[in-house]
């Protein structure tokens, strides 16, 4: 069959349009056709979108079944015994024609990914339509929750108060006939698809219904409600994703009970639109004054929806099942938000425009959209290690095509907006009010512009859940409970230790995290996290044009950071004059800034090394490179790091580096092969360290070659393939309404936008 922008493949993958879709043409013999054609709309293809078909594949495999996608896009990797229709239009009935175009069964049930087959069903499918009267038939599709807000959802969904009029179609009820069917479960005799003209819905939403009367009132063929045929999907999270479900479902029958008023009777659909505007005009009746000789009324009106109210929330609060009081008790406040959203949407379906003109799909690309939240940015005089991960991973994802924003704090000379490197800078608040700062200008500026935040945790995460829908990823670099301990007093320090370890494990529970070292995933673990839950993504190493190596006749040792306490910069003075002894000419050349610099120039000074210290502040790169040129090894007394990415750098440049034995660090360097790890805080070792490196050239030079290569295994390309991979994954997982993300195993392009209504859009 020829059809524009259709392509089809057997099993696994896609094939030209108009290539023969029957692999076994005229030969199919009559023993292998099947008595059930599966046939599964899927809206996008992700990893959750696998999963589902290979757990279907498991349920149908002893029985007499084929599957077939509906898909909007190619699907190359689908799983193996599975038939990929993939048809670019925004209507699923559309594509369920196309589909069922393709199928042998003599049966066809169209369902969606989200569904999960029980045991047995493609049996009691088969068995139920060896009664030649029944023509089409369905059951309900029962709600499955894992989450909180999915439990939630669910409950709502068990009530009558709670559900749409169709309410049938989440309820397990008595068999009996009914005059629609859920479009996730849907079952009939291809004969009688065929007779009907199958779905012919170009409207988004309502083709089930369509479907549904045209076999009523076409064939006058009766429509069986069976719950033995159910099927379960996961509930969506409550509020946000399940009340903008039941809007969309609203707007669809408002719009349908305007164009086709014998499809969508005002009674039922209507009821609960009319109860909503009966609330009000009770309200009206008890408050509005001139109408207050009507207030007995409204009073009798409210008691009647008060009365109905308490009867669904009782029958919620003490259903049968094992959910828990709280989620009963929330399920019970929800109620009237189901009637109050699905009336409200059924008005704006009815006057407003019509969800039957869709304009063609069209397969250009809009970006990728990021925003990077941080305390900084690279312009901000006190950036470090943390902003220059994060600017030269959003650079690069810029230079990729995609839109990346950053919201930080501003400084003295900065402006509020700036373009730096393709990135687009914006800038709020001071040091002590950048977080309220940052809520509010993402609520009432930036939400809607972005796919997708970066929350750069810097000690104290931003808390994104708490005000932003979209999906999030929480950037660590390192635990600072060591910095809370070292650099804050009570109450400070029990405040810094409760909102990172306390607070923030709970708030981002169920958001993917990125830590740039195995030593901060594990210290991320110990605070509460799940394992699973963490991806690592480590620095990269900006390239170093191989340095012409001039080592300076007398042994000089590099320090290169930001002066303060944690780096333990004290720790090398403190050492130097042990070295001193063994080389009496040693330098140590100190590059960086920082509040710390005072007290250990002071420190220098006392132990008579100004003439063997020396503080260069911070340097241009060429100068920074002559040098480490001139260096014979690179030392990194930090107490903690998340990564070391200074030590890598190090070795770049062909420099040793000694450093100490703390998290991140033993991450960095490889002891004995790039460097060498010493118990930090102990000037002594490290002293030994250094002594027996500098004496030793041949050590060195193999150290230097070692740790070339070390970094050379670290780009920031790989860097930004990697978080380009988790970023996807987790607005995959935003789309299928999931908590948590496991980074796929490819990386994500950029999405693919598609001209849909806007009642489609989530």
């Amino acid at each position: 069959m020829n059809v524009p922008g259709e392509t089809r493949v057997p099993g696994m993958g896609s094939i030209d349009a108009g290539e023969s879709s029957n692999s076994g043409g005229d030969e199919h013999q009559a023993s292998d056709v099947p008595a059930l054609s599966l046939i599964v709309a899927v809206d996008a293809v992700h990893d959750g979108t696998t999963r589902s078909l290979r757990d279907m594949l498991a349920v149908i495999a002893d029985a007499s079944c084929e599957i077939i996608v509906a898909s909007r896009e190619a699907w190359p990797d689908a799983p193996d015994g599975v038939t990929v229709v993939a048809y670019n239009a925004a209507s699923r009935g559309d594509r369920f024609d196309r589909a069922a175009a393709e199928a042998h069964g003599g049966i066809l049930a169209f369902v969606d990914d989200r569904i999960r087959l029980p045991n047995g069903w493609a049996e009691r499918v088969i068995d139920y339509f060896d009664n030649p009267s029944v023509s089409v038939a369905g059951g309900p599709v029962l709600p499955r929750s894992r989450w909180r807000p999915e439990r939630i959802s669910a409950l709502i969904l068990n009530s009558h108060l709670g559900t749409t009029p169709s309410g049938h179609v989440s309820r397990a009820e008595k068999p009996r006939t009914v005059s629609e069917l859920a479009g996730s479960n849907l079952l009939i005799r291809e004969d009688v698809f065929r007779d009907v003209g199958g779905f012919q819905s170009p409207s988004v939403g309502g083709e089930a219904v369509r479907l549904c009367y045209k076999v009523r009132s076409i064939l006058g063929c009766d429509i069986n409600y069976e719950p033995n045929l159910a099927v379960a999907a996961t509930t969506r999270r409550f509020p946000g994703p399940f009340l903008a479900d039941t809007a969309a479902y609203g707007r669809a029958r408002g719009d349908m009970a305007r164009r086709f008023r014998e499809v969508a009777p005002f009674y039922p659909y209507a009821l609960p639109t009319l109860v909503t505007l009966f609330v009000l005009l009770e309200l009206a009746l008890i408050g509005f004054p001139p109408l207050r000789h009507l207030r007995l009324a409204g009073y009798i009106g409210a008691s009647l929806l008060f009365v109905l109210y308490v009867v669904q929330a009782v029958g919620v609060l003490f259903a049968k099942g094992h959910a828990r009081f709280g989620d009963r008790l929330l399920a019970t406040l929800g109620l009237p938000l189901v009637s109050l959203t699905y009336g409200v949407a059924f008005v704006r379906g009815f006057f407003g425009p019509s969800l039957d003109e869709i304009s063609p799909l069209r397969g250009r690309q809009r970006p990728l959209r990021v925003l990077i939240i941080n305390w900084r940015d690279i312009s901000h005089p006190w950036s470090g290690g943390a902003e220059i991960y994060m600017h030269e991973i959003g650079r690069r994802l810029a230079e990729n095509g995609m839109d990346v924003g950053w919201l930080c704090q501003r400084h003295r000379g900065s402006s509020r907006n700036e373009l730096l490197d393709g990135i687009r800078v914006h800038r709020v608040g001071g040091r002590f009010t950048l977080y309220p700062r940052v809520a509010i200008s993402y609520l009432f500026k930036l939400r809607g512009r972005y796919d997708v935040i970066v929350d750069c945790e810097n000690g104290i995460p931003f808390f994104t859940p708490l005000f932003a829908r979209i999906p999030k990823v929480l950037l660590v670099h390192h635990v600072h409970r060591e910095i809370f301990r070292r650099e804050t007093h009570p109450p400070l320090r029990w405040l810094g230790y409760w909102l990172e370890g306390g607070l923030m494990p709970r708030v981002y529970r169920k958001t993917p995290i990125v830590a740039v070292s195995a030593s901060t995933r594990d210290d991320l673990v110990s605070l509460g996290f799940k394992a699973d839950q963490i991806h690592i993504v480590h620095n990269g190493v900006v390239e170093v044009t191989p340095l012409h190596r001039k080592p300076a006749l007398q042994p000089r040792i590099l320090c290169a950071g930001r002066l303060t306490p944690q780096k333990g910069v004290d720790v090398i003075i403190r050492a130097m004059p042990l070295v001193l002894r063994s080389f009496p000419n040693a330098q140590l050349d100190i590059v960086g800034q920082g509040p710390d610099r005072t007290r250990l120039e002071r420190l220098a000074w006392s132990l008579k090394l100004a003439t063997h210290v020396r503080f260069h502040g911070y340097l241009p790169g060429a100068a920074r490179d002559q040098l480490a040129a001139q260096a014979w090894v690179a030392v990194c007394p930090s107490a903690f790091e998340g990564w070391g990415v200074s030590c890598v750098e190090a070795g770049a440049r062909g420099l040793p580096v000694v450093a100490s034995n703390v998290n991140g660090l033993r991450d960095s360097v490889r002891d004995g092969i790039t460097g060498l790890l010493v118990p930090h805080g102990e000037p002594h070792a490290l002293a030994e360290a250094l002594v027996g490196l500098l004496g030793d050239p041949e050590r060195r030079d193999a150290m230097s070659t070692a740790g070339i290569e070390w970094a050379a295994a670290h780009s920031w390309e790989r860097s930004t393939t990697e978080l380009r991979v988790v970023l996807g994954s987790a607005i995959d997982a935003g789309r299928r309404g999931d908590t948590l993300s496991v980074a796929p195993k490819s990386v994500v392009e950029p999405e693919t936008v598609e001209e849909v209504p806007i009642s489609n859009v989530g």
